[in-house]
């Protein structure tokens, strides 16, 4: 069963299990790493992750660029968001 990150103000993209895990990553209290800031930095970080690799035109990566240019600013724009997993 997939495992997805989830906010409560605003829907994030779809996550592989894996990256879910390495965001919601726990201290040793259960906590997440870092707090929710901590999770919000770690997605971020996945998301700007689709920019990496090969692009056949350099139309197809500025459009791409844009796309998580917007999602990570409006991920920032959030006060105090709470992530959990679904």
């Amino acid at each position: 069963m997939s495992m997805n990150l989830h906010c409560d103000k605003m829907n994030l993209w779809q996550t592989p299990t894996h990256i879910t895990d390495m965001c919601m990553s726990m201290d040793d209290n259960g906590n997440p790493d870092g707090g929710m800031e901590g999770v919000r930095k770690r997605y971020l970080t996945w998301v700007r992750s689709r920019l990496n690799g090969v692009w056949h035109n350099r139309e197809d990566l500025e459009i791409e660029k844009m796309i998580v240019d917007e999602h990570c600013e409006q991920v920032m724009a959030l006060e105090s968001p709470q992530f959990f997993i679904l």
